[in-house]
């Protein structure tokens, strides 16, 4: 028998680049990821899976994949990452290609979902990657499902910028599992949780590197920050942030 809950580290939009300690939006994204990474560390020194919702690296480098797996790879048993709109997802199955895909994390089924539409900040659902997310969403046995992706399918922001273009389908083959009960995503560089009364939680994770208001785009002073979460086996997901 599994545990009775399983522990999730959600990091997301850490924007790093080839040079350690470079400036990105007036930030050391290193240094901030460090800060988070130890914050994390001091509420639960390992978790059940770590799951990075998109924008790792600003410039798309194959050196700040590297540094960035680094950083995180270490911190739990599973890996999972999805590419955000600055991402290259050539560079990160360079690196990873399995953390990618779907996994296990105690009973719960993790399903990632590529939202990038390359060149644009938007995400986009193509058909392709709706057939894969629904095949992937009915193979389950029973037990709780959680989807990572990188542009929140819903989202406290109506900026063009903020949301996924086209996002009524992916809406849909979301809606339509019986077994989902968390959706994380990143993009807004700000935290938030939300119930749909479904019993399905929409998480979106704060940034490691800089936090935003919307819809103005505006960065604030607030500290780099992560959510940690606890997955119970019955569906229950309880969401706490840390910050830096």
């Amino acid at each position: 028998m599994g545990p009775m809950a399983v522990h999730v580290l959600h990091l997301s939009d850490i924007h790093l680049t080839a040079r350690p300690g470079a400036r990105v939006y007036d930030q050391d994204a290193d240094a901030n990821l460090g800060r988070v990474v130890a914050a994390a560390r001091r509420r639960r020194e390992r978790y059940d899976a770590v799951v990075v919702t998109g924008d790792v690296a600003e410039d798309a480098s194959p050196a700040a994949y590297e540094r960035a797996l680094a950083a995180v790879r270490p911190l739990a048993d599973v890996f999972r990452w999805v590419p955000g709109n600055h991402d290259d997802r050539a560079a990160m199955a360079a690196l990873d290609e399995e953390a990618l895909g779907p996994a296990m994390v105690g009973r719960w089924r993790l399903v990632t979902f590529d939202s990038q539409w390359p060149g644009h900040v938007p995400g986009r659902a193509t058909a392709a990657a709706l057939e894969s997310l629904s095949a992937a969403l009915a193979a389950g046995g029973g037990g709780p499902c959680a989807v990572a992706l990188h542009h929140p399918p819903h989202a406290p922001c109506d900026h063009p910028g903020c949301r996924t273009i086209g996002v009524e389908p992916l809406r849909d083959a979301l809606a339509a599992s019986p077994d989902l009960r968390a959706v994380l995503s990143g993009h807004l560089h700000r935290s938030f949780v939300q119930s749909d009364g479904t019993g399905t939680t929409w998480a979106g994770a704060p940034s490691t590197c800089v936090q935003a208001l919307h819809p103005s785009h505006v960065f604030t002073a607030e500290p780099p920050a992560a959510h940690t979460m606890t997955w119970h086996d019955d569906g229950t997901v309880l969401v706490a942030p840390i910050q830096a």
